[in-house]
């Protein structure tokens, strides 16, 4: 064979080795060549296997199915082979015949060499070390089934030559395989870290590596960071953009990026609260090469105390309106107590009038702290649960979200409305506190979410064992995407006026009252929120918490549509001594004495859906021995 046609076949067999991918891609094409430039019938190569305990076949030209072999590393020469032995030490090309018995009566290679030689026909081996400073190595061997087993000298040269250059690129190819065996070793190590770990490159800190845990928590992938030079920065909150800044320009002067905590925007458009800490890498002329770290999500910790913040704060704002409101109310006794004198001894209908309203303003002073010391009244550990009257507390949520109501219609210039219709229900077993707080915070979402003004409905009733809440806007409403995550810690749709805080708190507050929250919504078409919890189950009336025991003290139902004349009749019976029950229909008012005994009904000679004469008959169907009080107006007419 022409020399210069062997250098050719040696530089394509080369090139096109350093161009696979896998040390077994080479190896074939090594054979290839082999083949192209010595006509031999067969040839293949054996590699020292990964746990260097034996020799395996990695390439053949020769169709091994036919001899039921279906995976070559199945056909392994044992390492203390003689001849591959002698091959390797000696570095040289070493034949083999077949049979391999020596003249003293030693074999000249293992029992399973020659086995496998005589399976496939093979006469005569030539065996070509593959070796690269003793960390791999491998036997080429070429066959022949001629009787003499005699190769060419020319053949023999030609091969030699060839695996000589071919030695370096196996080896570039082992040690890639084996560079990325580690580094698919340590990114499993890191990808398995409950944290992001992660590698920026200077002077425009692109993200060049970032580990599998940025994908599982905030949906990230390496992919979106390699795209966008500038994608870490774009979905960082603009307001701790400085900060992070600054610990990057000290970590420039020290080396160590001091822990640094700043808002991260997730695939979803969550914010997310991630503490960080990093190192600068140098190079050799001290310049900023590389800034690495690892970043840690601590949203669910940030939850947790601004909770206990807020709790505290609760806590000391209870303390401060219950001494507050001690105070307050010992003036307004006092004060309450004169003006009640005074009416007794003033006859002049002007000052009457007057003293009245006065009268009134403290009554109305007297319920307003009540509430706020029992809205922000809280307790050390778990408050104990009591039987809640959920209209009751919704009626003090409504109280408390007028003023806002009234603050939000100043600012917006347009007319929010509020409508109520609540259904006299079972009480619930909970902390009345929480739940008013629910109703507070679904009360003022709703409001917010209308700019444009509109009517927010809050509806109570009863049914199949369940107490059901419902506020309903006519405002801007959410799609699918925002609903999905509206009861998460720090998801907000208002911006920075958010702290996205209020309906995850909400929604806590009803699970752990082990009731139900659900919310239905699309854009333009408002949203509904509906609370579901479970009915406490009464065989005899028990008084529920902010209503007064019954025990030594007349019971008075009272029947009243209008919830602000409700409201002061309620607290007139109060000081008077009685304990009233009060419902605003008189097909509520039928159903409570139909169950329970009241002592004395008070009831509107006209009601929104009743007569109070054909009350009062029904009434005395019910309870013949309860005595009936009808009130009337100046304008109503007894004879109507």
């Amino acid at each position: 064979m022409k020399w210069r046609r062997v250098l050719n076949v040696i530089c394509d067999a080369v090139s096109e080795m350093c161009r696979a991918h896998r040390l077994d891609d080479a190896l074939n094409v090594l054979l290839k060549h082999v083949v192209e430039i010595s006509h031999i019938e067969h040839a293949c190569v054996f590699m020292l296997s990964q746990d260097h305990n034996c020799f395996e076949l990695r390439a053949t030209t020769i169709d091994m199915t036919r001899y039921g072999i279906l995976d070559l590393r199945d056909v392994t020469v044992p390492l203390d082979d003689p001849a591959f032995g002698t091959c390797l030490t000696s570095e040289q090309f070493t034949k083999l015949e077949i049979p391999s018995e020596c003249s003293n009566g030693e074999m000249q290679c293992s029992t399973a060499l020659k086995e496998w030689c005589e399976r496939i026909g093979v006469r005569a081996l030539m065996l070509f070390p593959l070796k690269a400073d003793g960390e791999w190595a491998g036997v080429l061997c070429i066959t022949t089934t001629a009787p003499d087993g005699e190769f060419p000298e020319s053949t023999i040269e030609a091969i030699s030559a060839l695996t000589k250059f071919a030695i370096p690129a196996l080896q570039i190819l082992h040690l890639r395989a084996t560079i990325s065996g580690i580094e698919e070793k340590y990114r499993a190590l890191v990808d398995s870290v409950p944290a992001i770990v992660w590698e920026a490159r200077f002077p425009d800190l692109r993200v060049t590596f970032i580990s599998g845990h940025s994908e599982r928590i905030h949906g990230h992938t390496l992919d979106d960071y390699l795209s966008d030079p500038q994608f870490f920065f774009k979905n960082l909150h603009p307001d701790d953009e400085p900060v992070v800044w600054s610990a990057i320009q000290r970590g420039l002067e020290t080396g160590d990026v001091e822990v640094v905590e700043y808002r991260y925007r997730d695939k979803w458009g969550r914010w997310r609260w991630v503490r960080n800490v990093g190192r600068v890498i140098f190079d050799e002329h001290g310049h900023p090469k590389l800034l690495r770290g690892i970043a840690t999500d601590i949203t669910e910790e940030r939850q947790r105390e601004i909770e206990r913040r807020r709790l505290e704060r609760m806590r000391a704002l209870g303390q401060i309106a219950s001494s507050v409101a001690h105070d307050i109310k010992n003036l307004l006794a006092a004060i309450t107590g004169q003006v009640e004198l005074l009416l007794y001894e003033v006859r002049d209908e002007h000052i009457r009038s007057a003293l009245q309203t006065i009268l009134t303003c403290t009554s109305d002073i007297t319920a307003i702290v009540e509430r706020m010391r029992s809205l922000y009244k809280m307790r050390a550990g778990e408050a104990e649960r009591t039987a809640v009257n959920v209209r009751r507390a919704l009626e003090d949520a409504l109280a408390v979200s007028e003023f806002q109501r009234r603050t939000l219609m100043k600012k917006l210039h347009k007319p929010l409305e509020i409508r109520a219709n609540l259904e006299t229900t079972p009480p619930v077993l909970g902390i009345e506190e929480e739940l008013r707080e629910v109703f507070i915070n679904l009360i003022l979402n709703g409001l917010e979410a209308m700019p444009e003004g509109g009517t927010l409905t809050v509806r109570l009733w009863s049914e199949l064992g369940q107490v059901c809440i419902s506020v309903c806007d006519t405002g801007i409403g959410m799609d699918e995407e925002t609903r999905k995550h509206i009861f998460e810690a720090f998801f907000t749709t208002k911006g920075e006026e958010g702290s996205g805080l209020g309906l995850h708190i909400t929604h806590d507050i009803i699970t752990r009252h082990g009731g139900s929250i659900e919310v239905h919504s699309a854009p333009g078409k408002g949203s509904t929120f509906i609370v579901r919890l479970p009915a406490m189950k009464q065989t005899a009336h028990r008084p529920t918490k902010g209503e007064p025991r019954a025990q030594h003290m007349p019971r008075v139902l009272l029947v009243e549509d209008n919830l602000i004349v409700r409201d002061v009749l309620r607290r007139m019976l109060i000081r008077l001594g009685y304990a009233p029950s009060e419902v605003a229909t008189s097909l509520d008012g039928l159903q409570r004495i139909a169950e329970e005994h009241f002592d004395l009904v008070l009831a509107n000679i006209r009601g929104a859906d009743y007569d109070g004469w054909q009350l009062a008959n029904r009434i005395a169907e019910l309870q013949p021995h309860s005595p009936v009080i009808l009130m009337a107006s100046w304008e109503d007419s007894w004879d109507s």
